[in-house]
């Protein structure tokens, strides 16, 4: 993970929530997954954006189902959506 996404991980986990989001994700690319989508949400880095791409195509399916009860009402939400029902078979 580079540095400026982990410093502003570590920002981010100062606050209780975002710190338990992360902390109890169920895959080290899951938590991964959730640096980059902070980083992301702060910076609208293409490059961040990319990433989270990449590391996408290796989430399973808890991983995803976990995202969900963190989504919020969004796009994100709805692509999550979509990832779960396809690994479901749906």
């Amino acid at each position: 993970m580079e540095d400026k996404v982990r410093k502003n991980l570590n920002d981010w986990c100062e606050n209780r929530y975002y710190g338990m989001y992360y902390l109890h994700a169920p895959s080290e690319q899951c938590k991964e997954y959730i640096a980059y989508e902070l980083y992301a949400s702060e910076t609208e880095e293409d490059e961040a954006f990319a990433k989270m791409d990449e590391i996408a195509e290796s989430l399973t399916l808890e991983d995803w189902k976990y995202l969900l009860k963190y989504s919020g009402e969004g796009p994100e939400k709805g692509r999550i959506l979509q990832k779960i029902a396809e690994l479901e078979g749906k």
